[in-house]
């Protein structure tokens, strides 16, 4: 084996890099020697070790990744901040702040890139994607990290099973932690747990400390939040923990392509959707403080719809609140230079405009309610997605050109998320929900396991609903009329107890209970009589129910609709696709 690259460990003199690098270098051979497929364990490859080395560096070039610089590691006291007692309570400001900076650890984020994250899985996926869609290769890291820790990395703790019995443990009391808990893992609290059979007791302690939830790598909001923040520093972004009074914390990062702050919620695997804690999971919101290294931000506005009604149930003095978080930012930027201090200013000026000028639109995934935690304990938290009716209130409006050629056609793919009018792909804002007329307890699917997308209702004991709406302009109602009805809805339904229904809506007088048959096809004319109606508008409505919920934890999944291969086969098969097509005629002159 060639030693050169091994010696030159002897030349790195600075004593942090060669602790890394060494720190590396065990877990290479140790990977090696752990591997069943190697079976040559008492000798290494050539080259091996430099290969990996190279391997690495290539993908910390190509994501974008800064390796840290000791100069730039400068840790801040807090000693000489006073936050009056009030404020204080409502905000945790010096232990959120010594949190935030406990992620600038030099050595910490190294360990991290060199023996945590898997960079060059993520170098080969992001170059996979990247050729197929065009976002910045930096967003795609960040969505990459969202996926890898939320699938992968971090498990969810609900409640312990006991060892003996194999029942589920109740909670019984919080207890302080032991000095073991409190050093290593900086815990300031320990849940503890009881088997209601044999008394056994279970420990559960809410660690802090990054270093030591890397070896848990589990528990709840609280530790996800604080791990993937410190993840992502270590990937070189700018990364804000949010922390929101109504009990819950979650992550900032900051696109510089976009130029601007995304919302990442490691639990849900969830980025870019802010308002779905106000929409999905139905919270009142009142401060939700940002926490990076160099400054904190009230971004509350970020994450409501309603400015008034918040600063109303906020009941604080503003101008303090306000005057407290400037005082903060002084303090925290006394180490930086006036040109670090003014790019701070500017993109906190850029998020203040974007947090108030922009129209607030709804996504899908804003919908949503919470997915992590058993159910017993969203309720209990009052933040599921019972309360979910969208009335979207789109219409697709016919065009002078579509009346000239008698035609229009729309069409829904599901694999893409996107509609098509006309065969012609239409701009993609919130996919699915984009173009209906109203929806109900709708979600789109997607089964990694089985490779398969739809959409369905969702987990709970209500009808699904979705409906799209046609319409003649004022104008054009004197001259053209609907003739010719043709609907492809195809459907799938799993038990006899799921039922999918179709209706046709002709304008505010008529709705057609359509049949179901095998391809799930429909035609109808309207004829004369009908159309002497003075028949401007058409719908189509789909219900989707079950007989069976009380019954079937997976009823909601039982009726589906649009169930296609996430690894769509031909662009010529549009058998499962949503189609609705109108033909439009002149009307006969008296």
């Amino acid at each position: 084996m060639d030693l050169s690259f091994i010696n030159n460990l002897r030349k790195i003199t600075d004593e942090d890099d060669r602790i890394v690098t060494i720190t590396l270098l065990i877990d290479i051979v140790s990977n090696l020697i752990n591997d069943r497929n190697n079976h040559r364990h008492n000798k290494l490859p050539a080259n091996y070790v430099q290969d990996v080395f190279e391997k690495y560096s290539q993908a910390m070039m190509y994501l974008g990744i800064i390796d840290d610089d000791i100069s730039g590691n400068i840790f801040i006291s807090f000693d000489n901040i006073r936050i009056p007692s009030p404020y204080n309570k409502l905000i945790p400001f010096l232990s959120t702040l010594k949190q935030v900076q406990s992620y600038e650890d030099i050595n910490l984020r190294r360990y991290i890139r060199s023996s945590i994250i898997p960079l060059e899985d993520f170098n080969r996926r992001i170059s996979n994607r990247k050729n197929q869609i065009d976002i910045d290769k930096r967003d795609l890291l960040l969505l990459e990290l969202l996926r890898w820790f939320k699938e992968e990395f971090f498990t969810w703790f609900d409640r312990p099973n006991c060892d003996r019995c194999q029942k589920s443990m109740d909670f019984f009391q919080y207890v302080q932690p032991t000095r073991e808990e409190r050093d290593q893992g900086d815990a300031q609290k320990v849940e503890l747990y009881k088997c209601s059979t044999c008394s056994s007791e279970y420990r559960f302690p809410r660690f802090n400390a990054p270093l030591k939830l890397l070896e848990t790598r589990c528990g709840r909001c609280g530790e996800a939040a604080n791990l993937f923040t410190c993840l992502c520093r270590s990937l070189s972004f700018k990364s804000r923990y949010i922390y929101d009074t109504t009990d819950h914390v979650w992550t900032e990062v900051y696109s510089e392509n976009q130029r601007r702050w995304l919302h990442c919620d490691s639990c849900e695997n969830v980025c870019d959707s802010p308002l779905i804690y106000e929409k999905g999971w139905k919270k009142d919101l009142l401060y939700c403080i940002a926490f990076a290294k160099d400054h904190i931000e009230d971004v509350t506005w970020r994450y409501v719809t309603h400015f008034k009604q918040t600063i109303q149930r906020r009941n604080i003095n503003e101008y303090m609140f306000a005057k407290i978080i400037s005082r903060i930012n002084r303090k925290i930027q006394l180490q930086l230079n006036q040109q670090e201090k003014n790019k701070i200013i500017s993109i906190q000026i850029e998020d203040l405009v974007s947090m108030f000028n922009e129209e607030k639109l709804t996504k899908e995934s804003e919908l949503h309610g919470r997915q992590s935690g058993s159910l017993a304990w969203k309720l209990s938290r009052g933040e599921t997605d019972q309360q979910d009716d969208i009335t979207n209130g789109f219409i697709y409006l016919i065009n002078n050109e579509e009346c000239e050629k008698g035609f229009i056609s729309i069409e829904y793919n599901s694999v893409l998320d996107k509609y098509f009018r006309n065969g012609i792909e239409e701009n993609k804002k919130d996919g699915w929900i984009d173009k209906v007329y109203l929806s109900s307890n709708i979600q789109r699917k997607i089964e990694k396991d089985w490779k398969m997308v739809y959409l369905s209702r969702k987990q709970l004991n209500k009808n699904g609903i979705l409906s799209w709406f046609i319409q003649l302009k004022s104008e054009q109602e004197l001259s053209y009329q609907f003739h010719r009805i043709q609907i492809q809805c195809p459907s799938t339904t799993f038990d006899q107890y799921s039922q999918v229904i179709c209706q046709l809506q002709i304008g505010d007088q008529l709705t057609i209970d359509l049949p179901q048959n095998s391809n799930s096809s429909f035609e109808y004319i309207i004829d004369e009589t009908i159309n002497s109606l003075s028949i401007n508008r058409i719908g189509f409505k789909v219900l989707l129910k079950s007989s069976n919920d009380n019954n079937d934890d997976n009823a909601w999944q039982k009726a589906q609709l649009f169930r296609q291969s996430i690894e769509q086969i031909s662009d010529n098969d549009q058998s499962h696709f949503l189609r609705i097509n109108a033909t439009i005629i002149k009307k006969h002159s008296n």
